[in-house]
């Protein structure tokens, strides 16, 4: 009886660490990239230096901001977002982003300004490693410093 007992609680055990990975609560890495403050999100009057430090978490709040504001549809359920910034950081585009959830499902591309903001997005199928049937968004304007 007790064999059976304990078979039993080893059972349970398991079957609650086997939960999928997007029951869980969504965790961000600890990643801070540095970018601009937008002009216009300074209050007048109030000095702040020029330069922000963005959080993954920032920046996958933007990204679903944008999406909701343009009535952009995707899926956001089941995606983890991929953030990347180029090493020379030359041009106007701060971060890159990706979601997606595998080969041959819905994907999207998302371009991030040094000011946090999306300046272009694409949607499509993700294929090794490409996308086809993709849908993109023209280049929004950016502010003026």
């Amino acid at each position: 009886m007790r064999t059976f007992m304990i078979i039993g609680a080893l059972m349970l055990l398991v079957a609650g660490s086997v939960a999928s990975p997007y029951d869980r609560p969504r965790v961000y890495p600890q990643m801070l990239i540095e970018g601009l403050r937008a002009p216009e999100d300074i209050p007048e009057g109030v000095e702040l230096p020029p330069t922000r430090w963005y959080s993954t978490q920032d920046l996958d709040e933007a990204v679903r901001l944008f999406m909701k504001e343009h009535k952009v549809k995707f899926d956001f359920q089941q995606t983890e977002p991929q953030f990347w910034c180029s090493r020379d950081r030359t041009d106007d585009v701060m971060v890159t982003g990706t979601y997606s959830n595998g080969i041959g499902q819905p994907y999207l591309s998302v371009r991030i300004n040094w000011y946090g903001r999306v300046i272009d997005h694409e949607i499509g199928t993700a294929v090794c490693g490409f996308m086809v049937d993709r849908e993109t968004q023209p280049k929004q304007q950016q502010p003026d410093n």
